[in-house]
């Protein structure tokens, strides 16, 4: 205390942040000798809200055991509810438990059991929250914290969830939370929450009426005195109905005599009941009174199942599983379905050694709708229903769902669960989708009919035939082997109705051949005007790269071209490169031409446009370009034949020697040249004279 200092305590102190006021406990009042005012105050705790009252405690200093830190703690309310729990407080020993800690055990006070937690400091008093240092480790182990009054430990530091006793006196087992069983003593500071509705059970729940209905009909409906009898009506209060025969009768002569007076109404009445009874809605009941015998067709069904009933009592079912399962295979399901029923029926399956044992678990057979189902469907239903039980009896037994293996006879339904590019219509999408909520494809496997022991819930089995019945005993053990994974494409999807058409995509296909010039080429009748548009296109392909913007030739356009330079240009096209192949590669590689080629004797060479031009003595002559080096021009090709027509018209038609130099003096040399005019029919040899040295 601060008035005085001789008054000392040695308590355990609960430091809670998220506490907004100190408080201490009414020992400590006691042991002090002090006594305060008293002030009535709110406690707001996880139990809820209340008003109580309390003393003040004021003058209070706390002090660490080495007495290195004194703080001033504010006034404290008087609680009686302080947490009291020991087994909370940091020792030596639970730091040498873990090797991140074992550094810090030294400095950790051993248990001192005559003293109890008597105060609790809050946030108002924020020294003793400030964290001085730190000692980590794994994430799922604790860590310590060094404060102004001495290290505590945080975290869960219970030795893999027990405390570990001194003493055992009893062989007691304990269950833990996680179902593990253990001698030890459970940590008691764990919380279970449960829900009061899981929302992953899928059983349907009846309604109150629905409930109410069955009460009424088990109490008072049934077969009494040989007649089919049922509680009408069935709200309360029900008054019990008289006989009402006869006026059921008199009701049906008027509705005769009423439609005796209008013969459209009872034509309509009649054709209504037709079409009902032609769908088999309904049928018509044979006037039978309590002492006529049934028609023959019915009497001898009726026979049959009656004596049959009589062997239901040698009927067992064989639900006696082994103690020790030894290897367990697992829970195995099977299903199928007919235009009847459909059918699913489950069993444990184990082995130990040689031995083979097969236990009957669950089974359950429904009725097929009577139409608008095909047997893929039906097979489908077959299968949700083969979930379903598998639900029941997992939810029951400590299997896993995903060691649930299922059998099935129909692979257009085991081509359904592995699908997955082709969408079905809502009907099989439904139910696809519930079957793979709860099950993966590879475990479902193929079973022939012949072995499915579902196949017999789908048909009618004789009493004396049950004892017997695969659909009890299982099926051989041979199906229970397959262990390879099978996947199982689509059956039919062409014909299958059930599957949505797949959206039709109109893909356009481009094929890009290399532009020959020469296959153009052979669709102009004049040498202009093939010349027109080559130079058209060679202007509007290097417009694109104009760098000057204020040009007006820009991109796609149509203009008069004047320039003389690339008119030429576009004569010089590259139709050599179809005749001159080996020589171009020769001459751009500066290797020898071949032996056997047809220019060798002009002693080619290249221009600056990449085309062949001849060579020879003039390479050094004073002469234009054009008329030193001509271009040489292939004589089997259609351009040639333009050229010498184009020429021979400019020299008016003035034989073969003028047309001969026109074209070289236009620089063209050609070579085996063909030309279609009645004055130049004969086909030409033209040969390149022996170079002879210049003089100057």
């Amino acid at each position: 205390m601060a008035k005085n200092p001789n008054k000392r305590v040695k308590v355990y102190i609960l430091i809670d942040d998220q506490s907004n006021k100190s408080l201490a406990d009414t020992r400590i009042f006691d042991m002090l000798g002090v006594s305060g005012e008293w002030s009535n105050y709110t406690m707001k705790t996880c139990n809820g809200e209340r008003e109580t009252k309390g003393r003040n405690l004021s003058g209070l200093i706390v002090e660490s055991l080495d007495g290195a830190t004194k703080i001033e703690a504010p006034s404290l309310l008087e609680c009686a509810e302080i947490p009291g729990n020991m087994s909370e407080i940091a020792i030596p020993e639970v730091a040498m438990a873990f090797p991140h800690l074992k550094s810090i055990a030294g400095q950790i006070t051993p248990l001192n059991k005559g003293s109890n937690v008597l105060l609790l400091l809050g946030r108002d008093v924020p020294q003793v929250h400030k964290v001085r240092e730190t000692c980590n480790g794994p994430n799922k182990a604790p860590w310590a914290q060094r404060l102004d009054l001495g290290w505590v430990v945080v975290g869960e530091v219970c030795l893999n969830g027990v405390h570990r006793p001194k003493t055992i006196s009893t062989l007691r087992t304990q269950v833990l939370i996680t179902g593990r069983p253990t001698t030890l003593q459970p940590c008691p500071n764990t919380f279970q929450i449960h829900t009061l509705f899981d929302d992953k059970v899928d059983f349907r729940s009846l309604s109150v009426e629905e409930r109410k209905f069955l009460e009424i009909m088990e109490k008072e409906g049934g077969l009494r005195d040989d007649k089919w009898t049922a509680p009408l009506p069935f709200k309360k209060p029900r008054e019990r109905l008289p006989n009402n025969r006869e006026q059921a009768w008199s009701r049906a002569q008027i509705l005769r005599k009423s439609m005796d007076r209008n013969p459209l109404k009872k034509q309509h009445m009649l054709d209504f009941m037709d079409g009902v009874i032609n769908k088999g809605h309904a049928e018509v009941a044979p006037p039978l009174k309590n002492d006529e015998e049934l028609p023959g067709c019915y009497l001898q069904e009726w026979k049959s199942w009656k004596n049959d009933l009589k062997e239901l009592q040698n009927v067992s079912v064989p639900r006696a599983y082994p103690l020790t399962f030894g290897e367990m295979v697992g829970l195995h399901v099977f299903c199928d379905a007919s235009d009847v029923a459909v059918a699913a029926v489950a069993y444990l399956f184990s082995k130990e050694g040689e031995q083979r044992h097969t236990g009957f678990v669950f089974g359950k057979s429904r009725l097929a709708p009577k139409a608008g189902h095909t047997i893929p469907r039906l097979e489908l239903c077959a299968a949700v229903l083969a979930i379903e039980i598998a639900k029941v009896i997992c939810a029951e037994v400590d299997i896993p769902s995903q060691e649930v293996t299922y059998h099935s006879d129909s692979k257009v339904v085991l081509g359904y669960q592995n699908n997955t590019t082709r969408r079905f219509h809502t009907y099989v999408a439904n139910r696809v989708f519930k079957i793979l909520q709860f099950s993966d494809p590879h475990q479902w496997k193929y079973v022939h009919t012949s072995k499915n022991p579902a196949d017999h819930g789908t048909c009618q089995v004789a009493a004396r035939n049950m004892k017997d019945c695969p659909w009890l005993k299982g099926p051989h053990c041979s199906v229970f082997n397959v262990d390879v994974p099978e996947w199982f494409r689509l059956v039919s999807p062409q014909q299958d109705k059930e599957l949505r058409q797949e959206d039709k995509v109109i893909v356009m296909k481009t094929n890009v051949h290399e532009f020959c010039l020469l296959e153009r080429a052979n669709k102009f009748s004049s040498w202009e005007s093939l010349i027109r548009p080559i130079t058209l296109l060679i202007h509007v392909a290097c417009s694109f790269h104009y760098k000057n913007n204020d040009d007006h030739c820009k991109g796609w356009h149509h203009c008069r071209l004047n320039d003389i330079a690339l008119k030429q240009r576009a004569e010089t096209v590259s139709y050599q490169e179809k005749f001159y192949q080996r020589e171009l590669r020769s001459l751009k590689s500066s290797k020898p031409l071949p032996n056997d080629s047809s220019i060798l004797s002009l002693a080619p060479m290249l221009n600056e446009d990449g085309l062949i031009c001849v060579g020879g003595r003039l390479r050094k002559a004073t002469l234009p370009i054009i008329m030193k080096h001509p271009i040489v021009v292939p004589g089997k090709c259609h351009i040639a034949t333009l050229l010498v027509r184009h020429f021979h018209h400019n020299i008016y038609h003035q034989g073969r020697q003028f047309t001969e130099g026109a074209v070289r003096e236009a620089g063209y040399w050609v070579v085996y040249r063909i030309v279609y005019h009645p004055s130049l029919r004969n086909l030409q040899k033209v040969k390149r004279k022996a170079q002879y040295p210049a003089y100057g």
